[in-house]
């Protein structure tokens, strides 16, 4: 019983101590308190100064579109870059091509054509580090932010890099879809001399086979082969292949057509579902949260000083 009460009397006594000491060299508290507060706000609104952002988001272009298997069985090359895929790459291949948008949007190209529309003179490497992208993989979606000191330059930074990447990204998948739908056509007729030369062959094939066979019946002397009208047999392997040709054919004409009828899907790979708008520029700055670390760091450090300073003085004092 005496020891907890001596326990209890040692831990007053220790913040008795405490708070003793802390009256005692208060002014060392209060000096040190001051610079530490007048160092952090100098370097929350000087180093970290009032900023806004603009922000615009994108998501890729996902509708209901058929034949993607099939385009992407026998053009897998285009179908990539036409942002096409397979049925089970879909709950991946949204985020890695938003991804790869992010990163386009910083290359050095679409930067210096962004540069272009500006009104005013900024280097690529500071344009850069002003662009903030990115990929949001709940919402599958790209948020692009650009972060100035006003906010008509960031509406303007984030419209003109918006606008360059989707100029410049319209005209790469145009070039390429126009060069898939020629490759197509150029597959559709060679599959189309590849059957007549076939037809040509079972004709061949089934004349011979019809000659040879009414010679055989001509040996055995039938009174009613005057009536026989030939027999149309086509060897199992020479009609597999022509089935073979005529399915690739009917996809590659399905595939087509679904091209064309979906021009502006194959090519508008991607969504702006949310346009810059200088309505909509926020204040990013962090002034209140800066200035409460800064309070919270003045006290902390004052604390610290103060028991420093008490240490080395009663250090001297003992000797």
């Amino acid at each position: 019983m005496n020891d907890k009460k001596s326990t209890k009397d040692t831990n007053f006594i220790d913040l008795r101590d405490i708070l003793g000491i802390l009256i005692k060299r208060k002014w060392v508290f209060i000096i040190t308190f001051i610079i530490v507060l007048i160092g952090g706000l100098l370097f929350t609104f000087l180093v970290f100064p009032e900023y806004y952002g603009s922000t615009s988001k994108i998501k890729i272009s996902i509708g209901d579109i058929y034949y993607f298997d099939d385009l992407y069985k026998y053009f897998p090359a285009e179908a990539s870059e036409l942002y096409i895929f397979r049925t089970d790459m879909v709950e991946s291949f949204e985020v890695d091509k938003l991804d790869i948008i992010s990163e386009e949007l910083k290359s050095d190209f679409i930067l210096e054509e962004a540069i272009k529309k500006l009104n005013f003179e900024i280097g690529k490497s500071d344009l850069r580090k002003i662009i903030d992208t990115y990929v949001d993989r709940n919402t599958k979606t790209l948020i692009i932010t650009a972060y100035v000191s006003s906010p008509e330059l960031a509406y303007d930074i984030n419209k003109a890099l918006l606008d360059t990447y989707e100029a410049n990204k319209y005209i790469e998948t145009e070039k390429v879809y126009n060069s898939l739908l020629q490759k197509i056509d150029d597959k559709l007729e060679e599959i189309e001399k590849e059957i007549s030369g076939l037809s040509q062959e079972v004709e061949e094939y089934v004349i011979d086979y019809n000659v040879k066979f009414v010679k055989e019946l001509d040996k055995l002397n039938l009174d009613n082969i005057k009536n026989f009208s030939g027999i149309n047999f086509i060897p199992p392997i020479l009609d597999n292949e022509i089935k073979s040709k005529y399915e690739t054919y009917n996809n590659l004409d399905a595939i087509k057509n679904n091209l064309i009828e979906n021009e502006g899907y194959f090519i508008r790979l991607f969504q702006v579902i949310k346009e810059p708008e200088i309505s909509d520029v926020r204040d990013n700055s962090n002034y209140i949260r800066n200035s409460l670390l800064s309070v919270i760091a003045a006290v902390v450090i004052g604390i610290i000083m103060v028991f420093i300073f008490n240490y080395f003085k009663s250090t001297k004092k003992s000797y």
